[in-house]
């Protein structure tokens, strides 16, 4: 069972994109950058076993590829962002994710049972490795939904999860309406599937700014609230043993 990790990216995002705030190439640059280092940490530190690195805004990758070389580290820019404006970014992320499943070596090798996890490029999941660990050990789909909600910086999908749930999920995203309610449509509409696992086994600390508002995730009573979902997962990991 391998773990990809694929970190999406729009280095220069188009003009007059609604709903966005981080506009400027150059302080988004800062902030893959900064995720990259933590990440190449976690591939070296085996948390995952290959990083992909998707751009649709067609950047010029080479000084990332230089600053962090390894032959476990896949490369892949286009430019695909003519769509829409009235699309939100759901709609043009998820058209990048198939086309990396397309166009990946290593997404491509990808086995029924291995898993990808998808993660906004410049967001930090500062505790990836135990989220990892603490994944139950079969699942298509994977995600925390609240509700009609589901938080999209971070999901993950096996090989087999990808072609029921995923491909062709950008079409869905055609609106305006936000991408996580659309999704959560979609997952309720499945019916009761034990392979779709809404409900994270270990709550993910994302740090990081929200693209839309420029607000970090991170506030003044977040790790307050990380230590109670924490407690509530562990005595339910409990349980489950």
């Amino acid at each position: 069972m391998k773990n990809i990790l694929l970190l999406t990216s729009t280095v220069q995002p188009k003009s007059g994109q609604p709903q966005l705030v981080l506009t400027d190439p150059k302080q988004r640059l800062a902030e893959y950058r900064n995720a990259l280092s933590f990440y190449s940490a976690q591939l070296e530190q085996g948390v995952v076993d290959r990083i992909v690195y998707a751009d649709n805004s067609g950047f010029d990758l080479a000084p990332l590829q230089r600053a962090f070389a390894s032959s476990s580290l896949e490369w892949i820019s286009f430019y695909d962002l003519d769509y829409e404006a009235t699309y939100h970014r759901g709609y043009g992320e998820f058209r990048l994710v198939e086309r990396a499943h397309e166009e990946s070596r290593e997404l491509s090798l990808v086995g029924p049972r291995d898993r990808v996890w998808k993660v906004t490029g410049r967001y930090v999941v500062r505790n990836l490795r135990r989220v990892v660990a603490m994944a139950p050990r079969d699942f298509d789909f994977y995600c925390d939904q609240r509700g009609d909600w589901v938080e999209m910086s971070l999901l993950a999908w096996s090989g087999q999860g990808y072609r029921q749930h995923v491909a062709g999920l950008w079409r869905h995203f055609a609106t305006g309406k936000v991408p996580e309610l659309v999704l959560a449509e979609r997952l309720n509409a499945c019916g009761a599937d034990r392979l779709i696992v809404t409900s994270m086994h270990w709550p993910p600390y994302i740090t990081g700014r929200r693209g839309s508002d420029g607000t970090p995730f991170v506030g003044r009573f977040t790790p307050l609230k990380f230590l109670f979902t924490a407690s509530v997962k562990l005595a339910q990991s409990t349980f489950r043993a």
